[in-house]
């Protein structure tokens, strides 16, 4: 059981909640499940904003004042897609994972600099030692298929998810799809994946998807040592 809990070669998803938002925010609070307890526990996660207030028209999409259960992480310049003046379509999307060594639960806060709408997934991620977090983040949009390139250190972890401003099935390429939802009143949908205990290389992660709509891809590698 304790090789369970600690393993030592690779790492391991103990735990995967998720959590969504159902107003307009500037400010985004969730509790939640982290899983088993252990020194030197990741907790991962990956947040989809989703929505506008039809007036808004925003220039950039912040994600600031983010913490993890207590602990601080970096705020995030979201890269994003939406439909303008007049429409309530916004796909962006980002990634944090932060050292979290005690407590079963715990809270997960940021805040946006416009009103929009979050769906969190929380992962607990086992390292077999530490992980540097100074990896490499890529974005893009568009309203139609979309990849970006990656370049992943031996032993890399790579996070990543994709919003699309339509209730439509998303899948991935070079990265496993590990969940999907739809949101806000099933306008939106989201899809996560992540891979670990990757050799080096560069890559182009994909996201495909039938018909036309503002969509929006994020990936980020980290090295596990």
């Amino acid at each position: 059981m304790i090789a369970a809990l600690f393993p030592t070669n690779h790492a391991k998803l103990i735990n995967q909640t998720d959590e969504q938002t159902t107003v307009h925010g500037l400010t985004h609070t969730f509790d939640a499940n982290l899983g088993n307890a252990y020194p030197g526990r990741r907790i991962a996660i990956i947040v989809g904003l989703v929505g506008k207030n039809s007036a808004a028209v925003p220039t950039s999409v912040l994600a600031q004042n983010i913490e993890i259960a207590g602990v601080e992480a970096s705020d995030a310049d979201c890269s994003f897609a939406h439909g303008g003046a007049g429409t309530t379509l916004l796909a962006s999307s980002f990634a944090r994972v932060v050292e979290v060594a005690t407590g079963s639960v715990g809270e997960i806060f940021f805040t946006t600099n416009f009103e929009t709408i979050a769906h969190v997934v929380v992962l607990n991620l086992s390292f077999p030692s530490r992980t540097s977090h100074d990896g490499e983040e890529t974005f893009g949009n568009s309203t139609d298929n979309l990849l970006v390139n990656l370049d992943i250190p031996e032993r890399g972890i790579i996070i990543g998810a994709a919003v699309k401003a339509a209730n439509s099935s998303l899948s991935f390429v070079n990265m496993t799809k590990r969940g999907e939802a739809t949101l806000k009143s099933s306008t939106h949908t989201m899809a996560w994946g992540w891979d670990y205990r990757q050799p080096a290389s560069t890559i182009s992660v994909a996201v495909n998807s039938t018909g036309l709509a503002n969509m929006v891809l994020g990936a980020s590698s980290s090295k596990m040592y």
